[in-house]
């Protein structure tokens, strides 16, 4: 699924998430291009656990959803330049390691609450399934 035209889809996703988000609003131009050019490049590369179960579609929802996470994540960051070019040369190659990330960074503290959320969450599958 290393299509030109899914690279160029996510391509264009990153450029407008960039543009619409306020937290990306006063961040160097030259910093914003490297996010522009990297995660469409790491997307097109990450590893896919199970490779072989996933057909083209699930294949091209999971790099979407995976540039999705980055850009959410990037967006916790001040934009000072060190620190966004540091996790762009770290991100996760997988999209299980970004949630993993994601879960990691919730604060101790909130635990209980992000546990009875997705408890929540899963009740509601439950009972439309």
């Amino acid at each position: 699924m290393n299509h030109p035209l899914v690279t160029d889809d996510i391509r264009r996703y990153v450029w407008s998430a960039l543009q619409k988000n306020k937290n990306f609003k006063h961040w160097p131009e030259v910093l914003l291009g490297e996010v522009e050019e990297t995660l469409p490049i790491k997307a097109r590369g990450m590893c896919v656990n199970a490779i072989a179960l996933l057909d083209a579609l699930q294949l091209m929802q999971y790099r979407f959803r995976w540039v999705v996470c980055q850009i959410d994540c990037l967006r916790r960051l001040k934009g000072e330049i060190y620190t966004v070019r540091n996790a762009l040369q770290n991100l996760p190659k997988t999209l299980d390691e970004t949630y993993e990330r994601i879960f990691r960074a919730i604060p101790v503290e909130e635990w209980p609450f992000v546990r009875h959320v997705l408890r929540w969450i899963s009740f509601h599958n439950y009972l439309y399934d």
